[in-house]
């Protein structure tokens, strides 16, 4: 992503190359430049006129680039030391970022503060070791399924909703080969994948794949393991008739034809899908999974994701960075930036308000989160390359007469991919 800067209170020209943390301008004005998304773009730049308006002795105007969460990491490991003194970043960033030297520890007074304001899960993503190195304020980095109600409820199994599609002339959109997806299923069936990271790097790679399924009841399998459970369920989801392979491209245009009846994806396309679906607009958890292998029922669960305020300590003014952090972050913020763009609070107070629990997505994202998910952390890259390489070979499957023995190589395959022994 092409970083694009912008200025508020400008003090004259701004050359290309000011994009540094600090940097002075005209007349020794010293300015601090801050990174967002495009989408919360203005918000940003709103929230930090009121920060310099609320302390008027700050000393210091702002630059604006337009870096999304997602791409932090990209735009600092170059050089983190021309990169903003504020940024907003992916919670699975967050080893890579403090590997690189792009983020300064929060001071206990600032950890105290985010205890007592967010949630534990939002909090503790910002954390390595004993120490926080991020400011919590957005807890809706997931996925979860949005429909047509009309011919759909939030009571029926993955396959009901399947069928009602098929039988509606409509189609069910997943990202069947994104490595964000794939091992949703697996987790559902009980699965865990936990990296130890001894200082930054990662050292052990443990997973449960190969133990025996669970079932939503607590029942276990006598005969499945996780890893079969899940790649069986992937394999039937995207076998089925009324299953198309899709990211947000795909899912416009099949909007565009009129022709979706569900999808999986996450608050992003809220609005979208708001807008197309009209009154029978819905959204809910991602629906249980009844296996064909044993009959059971299963969970079918997301990653649940937050995002952070980070301050990098190269910016030269560390203490002032962690200031205009907090305030970003804080109580209000989070309300101010819930009513320009609907992101899901962090914040236990925001969360609570009557326009953030009738938000269709964002109950949805909650309930999601609530016993359907798993924590997202740094994952290593081998996971992402082995899920998204195990997706691809569902994809090659469908309308294959797949053998099981053949399902359990593949697993083998993956599990040897996505392990690390060290």
């Amino acid at each position: 992503m092409k970083k694009q800067i912008v200025s508020l209170l400008a003090c004259g020209a701004i050359a290309a190359s000011a994009v540094m943390g600090l940097s002075a301008c005209g007349g020794g004005e010293k300015t601090m430049l801050v990174w967002g998304s495009s989408a919360q773009q203005a918000v940003l730049q709103q929230m930090c006129a009121q920060f310099l308006e609320e302390n008027p002795d700050f000393g210091y105007t702002f630059e604006f680039g337009v870096v999304g969460e997602d791409d932090a990491k990209g735009q600092l490991e170059t050089d983190p030391t021309v990169g903003a003194a504020v940024y907003a970043f992916a919670n699975d960033q967050i080893i890579d970022l403090y590997n690189m030297g792009a983020l300064a520890e929060l001071p206990q007074s600032a950890v105290d503060k985010i205890k007592a304001d967010n949630t534990a899960e939002s909090v503790e993503s910002g954390k390595i070791g004993d120490k926080y190195y991020g400011y919590p304020y957005q807890a809706d980095n997931g996925f979860f399924m949005y429909y047509d109600s009309s011919f759909i409820d939030n009571t029926m199994t993955l396959g009901e909703v399947l069928d009602a599609c098929q039988e509606n002339g409509k189609y069910f959109i997943y990202q069947v080969a994104t490595g964000w997806y794939v091992g949703s299923f697996m987790y559902g069936a009980g699965g865990t994948y936990t990296v130890d990271w001894e200082g930054a790097a990662a050292s052990a790679t443990h997973d449960n794949f190969t133990d025996k399924a669970v079932a939503a009841d607590g029942t276990v399998s006598d005969k499945y393991t996780i890893a079969e459970i899940g790649g069986q369920a992937l394999y039937d989801l995207a076998n089925h008739p009324a299953c198309v392979n899709g990211n947000d491209t795909v899912i416009s245009t099949y909007i565009s034809g009129n022709r979706l009846g569900a999808v999986i994806t996450g608050t992003w396309n809220a609005s979208l899908l708001r807008d197309y679906f009209g009154e029978n607009y819905a959204a809910s958890r991602l629906p249980d999974q009844v296996s064909s292998l044993d009959g059971k029922t299963y969970k079918w669960k997301s990653f649940a994701g937050y995002k952070l305020y980070g301050v990098n300590p190269n910016c030269g003014d560390v203490e002032k960075a962690q200031q205009l952090a907090a305030f970003l972050s804080s109580e209000a913020m989070q309300e101010k930036r819930y009513d320009a763009v609907e992101v899901g609070p962090s914040n236990k107070k925001v969360a609570a308000l009557d326009k953030v629990k009738d938000n269709i997505a964002l109950a949805a994202i909650n309930d999601q989160f609530n016993g359907y998910s798993v924590t997202q952390r740094p994952m290593p890259s081998r996971y992402w390359d082995g899920m998204e390489a195990f997706g691809q070979n569902v994809l090659n499957w469908v309308g294959t007469d797949l053998k099981f023995e053949e399902l359990q190589a593949r697993l083998t395959t993956l599990l040897s991919d996505i392990s690390i022994v060290g």
